[in-house]
């Protein structure tokens, strides 16, 4: 890799100085054409009047037994016309073919004055761009040229698009690069239908916008209990959703008509009580808990960014996951890799019965942990940090 210092230095003795800032062209329609064809050459001129690019191909659009009158062609177009504005870009044979060298030293001390950009098709990385532009750098000073040309790099393998990035900082004289749609599915050895078209037995994954999997199927359960519900669509989603967790808990399930009963009614037979078994030894069995599974990398959770999956592949990001919880009154718990639990949260934000008993009885109002940490340290209980309780 070229160091910064000599980025932009000259790459052979006599040739013109590397731009410092690729110049900004209109490009809004490039007219590709087979410079071997006459009946192509002959409209031309006309054609340069309409477009902003015109290109000579050599490569795809021309038979191997065409190369060489193709290469001529393309040289004795630009020598007999002046186009204006419109630029002249050509697209050279790929750098494994044996035509591509005889295409770059003849076009550049032929009509390198004429032309602006190379396009050099199937770029592999950085080495193929810091070959061509060694090579360019050569023939320039040989032909006295005043402009350095621009090269734009056409990916069409898999390698390249791995590769985009140092692709593109390779040279001073990268104008731009293309994407080969075509040439990149065959490389990939996947099916198409048409040129850079798709096939039916490929499935195209969209990721859903702001968990609407999820919304879809809360909001039918949101709807406003009546004209005098002043609860705003958050708050009814929440409830929902914690309809929804209370009824899962339940033997059987999600009861019918969740969501539907009116705030204070008498209609609790829409959701019959759950049976459990009598209780041992005078203690009642605690109901169980849903179960909410998310798969979220640890980072982003530790981060708050990312997002994390439902099981229905809808994306949720750390705040919705944490509102979602706490609305539905579960507890997280953060597993690793093998199951083992990292991190258990809390039900309730403020101090629990269990730690005022820790705290010889003492009742107060439901201050937070910090706050109780100074109880703590007022009864001489010793370190007071959250950390010890």
């Amino acid at each position: 890799m070229r160091s910064p210092k000599d980025f932009f230095a000259p790459l052979a003795l006599g040739a013109p100085a590397p731009v410092r800032e690729i110049p900004v062209t209109p490009s809004r329609m490039i007219h590709f054409f087979d410079p071997g064809n006459e009946k192509m050459a002959a409209k031309v001129p006309d054609i340069a009047k309409k477009v902003d690019v015109l290109l000579g191909n050599l490569e795809d659009a021309v038979r191997a037994d065409r190369k060489e009158a193709a290469r001529a062609g393309l040289v004795a177009i630009a020598k007999a016309n002046d186009f204006g504005k419109t630029q002249l870009w050509t697209r050279v044979n790929s750098l494994d073919s044996p035509w591509v060298l005889d295409d770059l030293v003849t076009l550049v001390t032929e009509i390198g004055d004429k032309l602006d950009v190379i396009m050099v098709p199937k770029v592999e990385g950085a080495q193929d761009i810091h070959y061509v532009d060694r090579l360019l750098a050569q023939l320039e000073a040989r032909a006295g040229l005043t402009k350095p040309l621009l090269v734009h790099a056409i990916l069409e393998t898999a390698s390249g698009v791995a590769n985009v990035e140092e692709i593109a900082g390779a040279s001073p004289r990268m104008q731009g690069i293309s994407l080969g749609p075509a040439d990149l599915a065959a490389n990939r050895r996947m099916k198409t239908t048409r040129v850079g078209g798709g096939h039916p037995g490929y499935l195209v994954r969209q990721d859903p916008v702001d968990g609407d999997v999820f919304l879809g199927a809360i909001d039918p359960l949101a709807e406003p209990w009546g004209p005098d519900d002043t609860r705003s669509l958050a708050r009814r989603r929440a409830d929902a959703l914690k309809d929804v967790v209370e009824g899962a808990q339940r033997p059987g399930g999600v009861a019918a008509g969740v969501g539907d009963e009116q705030p204070g009614s008498d209609d609790d037979a829409l959701i019959p009580a759950p049976r459990r078994p009598e209780p041992e030894n005078g203690r009642p069995e605690r109901p169980g808990r849903a179960l909410l599974t998310i798969t979220m990398d640890l980072r982003w959770l530790q981060l708050a960014t990312g997002h994390g999956v439902l099981g229905s592949e809808a994306l949720v990001d750390p705040r919705t996951v944490r509102r979602w919880a706490c609305d539905a009154e579960v507890v997280p718990v953060v597993l690793g890799s093998r199951s083992e639990p990292l991190d258990v949260g809390r039900l309730q934000r403020t101090v629990t019965d269990a730690i005022r008993r820790a705290l010889n009885g003492y009742a107060g109002p439901p201050w937070s942990l910090d706050e109780m940490a100074l109880v703590r340290s007022v009864l001489g209980e010793g370190y007071t940090t959250v950390r010890s309780w």
